[in-house]
């Protein structure tokens, strides 16, 4: 076997491996950016969620507040019970 034969096949070996290599390494990284992705995801969806209760819970502060003014405020007399002198 010539040497002449034996160089180019070592380096289509070596660049075969190389390229091994970077796919596993394109592999990993599209793995951990799939986990990023789901992670911010549900990140969403819990801030989405809570801003949705934040909204609600808001509502009804308003609500019993104004609920509370009308129950503390007097009521009106008329002038039927107003003393007359």
């Amino acid at each position: 076997m010539s040497w002449t034969l034996l160089f180019p096949a070592g380096s289509i070996c070596v660049a075969l491996l190389a390229l091994s290599l970077g796919l596993r390494l394109v592999e990993r990284e599209l793995i951990l950016l799939r986990v990023s992705l789901r992670r911010s995801g549900a990140v969403a969806v819990a801030a989405h969620d809570l801003q949705r209760a934040a909204r609600r819970v808001q509502a009804r502060s308003i609500e019993m507040h104004l609920d509370a003014r009308r129950r503390v405020r007097r009521p009106w007399r008329s002038r039927s019970h107003r003393d007359v002198r």
